[in-house]
């Protein structure tokens, strides 16, 4: 049996939703007005919400994204070179604001999250929690985590001296 393709209105949808430069670009309840689905906002929340998952919706959203950043020439390490390249600007600009801005998208897309951050409190009352095969098993977990994390290269980004 041949998969479905996607109908129309899914389709509408998927481009509404994922295309960057769209009005409705990751809001559903727009994107499925957009795409003439009928209702109040509340149904279409719904629509939207099963639609998303629909593994056709997925797989166009993937073919969008695939197409935006080939036109865009989007990647992580394109990206993550702009950043080093405005940090090094800023650095020389001594622009402590962009400096902290840049640093703080570069941790944003390297994944470390203020929520992520070390809190003590929270910590020591989620180990009092577990038991200690979960308290085992949770340091195992950390340490290769630790050991993955090491492994990644970061780039190193040019500083000037200056007198």
């Amino acid at each position: 049996m041949k998969p479905r393709l996607p109908t129309v209105k899914q389709e509408a949808f998927a481009v509404a939703m994922y295309t960057i430069g769209s009005l409705s670009l990751g809001n559903g309840t727009e994107s499925a007005r957009k795409a003439e689905y009928k209702g109040n906002d509340n149904v279409l929340a719904t629509t939207a919400h099963a639609l998303i998952r629909k593994p056709k919706i997925i797989k166009l959203k993937e073919q969008i994204q695939a197409e935006t950043e080939e036109k865009l020439n989007l990647s992580r390490e394109a990206q993550h070179k702009k950043l080093q390249q405005a940090l090094a600007m800023a650095i020389e600009t001594k622009s402590a604001a962009a400096m902290t801005s840049a640093i703080r998208e570069q941790n944003e897309m390297l994944g470390y999250h203020r929520d992520k951050a070390p809190n003590t409190e929270r910590e020591a009352a989620r180990l009092a929690r577990m038991s200690d095969e979960e308290r085992k098993l949770a340091e195992l977990a950390a340490k290769l985590r630790t050991e993955a994390e090491s492994k990644v290269k970061t780039i190193p980004f040019p500083v000037s001296k200056r007198a």
